[in-house]
């Protein structure tokens, strides 16, 4: 861990904020468009779950799904067969299974999903969007590590630099990943089978996430670097000034 001070020209938290949402944005945009592409031309095996701009059609069931197993406890209060699409083009099939459970005035809603071929079936397809947060990360590595900046960050006018004079290096760049940890078990969500797990693991993630962020902020109060950079050697500053 180096002993270098940070200088004063450190991005603060929002810009960095918005810097990664600019990130997040663009990748969701290009995997969006990719997945909608390529949903055309393989028949759905491959596919996007949403695009920022889409259409929902859903329609009465006209079969069953006996190979379907839904969580145990879990009855129905509505079904439907849904189809998205953009620009008139379908490119997400899937069955919409609904419970809702009304408790005095509350209502306690659930929803799930269970992606279906063009012509009804159950499918087994690739969601591109499934890889959101790793193509994100594999992004702003590949982004930090040749530019020391995300788009992002050079439209916040952001750069990420050495507390020393040597230049950055990949290792530096990689370490400053840990920032990232929360998503590790946001991406596991995907995988698990239950909804107690999902909820379990969704929790860990906001844990995670709350503590990183609560670090950085009470670094930058006191004029230091966010862990992740102070275990890279870096900081993060504006440019240009």
């Amino acid at each position: 861990m180096t002993e270098e001070q940070p200088t004063s020209r450190q991005g603060r938290f929002w810009r960095r904020a918005l810097a990664l949402t600019i990130d997040t944005l663009i990748v969701s945009v290009a995997i969006a468009a990719v997945g909608i592409t390529l949903s055309l031309s393989t028949g759905g095996r491959i596919r996007v779950g949403e695009a920022l701009i889409s259409q929902v059609e859903c329609f009465k069931l006209d079969r069953t799904y006996p190979e379907i197993t839904l969580p145990q406890g879990f009855k129905p209060t509505a079904t439907a067969r849904c189809v998205r699409s953009f620009l008139g083009r379908s490119y997400d099939w899937y069955l919409f299974v609904q419970r809702k459970v009304e408790s005095g005035a509350v209502s306690y809603v659930t929803n799930l999903t269970y992606p279906l071929d063009p012509g009804g079936a159950v499918a087994r397809p690739i969601y591109l969007d499934n890889w959101l947060f790793v193509l994100l990360v594999v992004s702003i590595f590949i982004q930090e590590r040749t530019e020391g900046k995300t788009l992002g960050k050079r439209a916040m006018g952001l750069r990420v630099q050495s507390l020393g004079s040597e230049p950055r290096s990949g290792r530096q760049i990689a370490i400053r990943l840990l920032r990232f940890a929360y998503l590790v078990p946001m991406q596991a969500a995907y995988a698990v089978g239950s909804i107690t797990a999902l909820f379990a693991v969704l929790g860990l993630s906001a844990l995670i996430a709350a503590i990183t962020v609560g670090e950085f902020l009470r670094a930058i109060r006191r004029g230091q670097v966010p862990f992740y950079d102070r275990m890279a050697g870096t900081e993060v500053v504006r440019a240009g000034r």
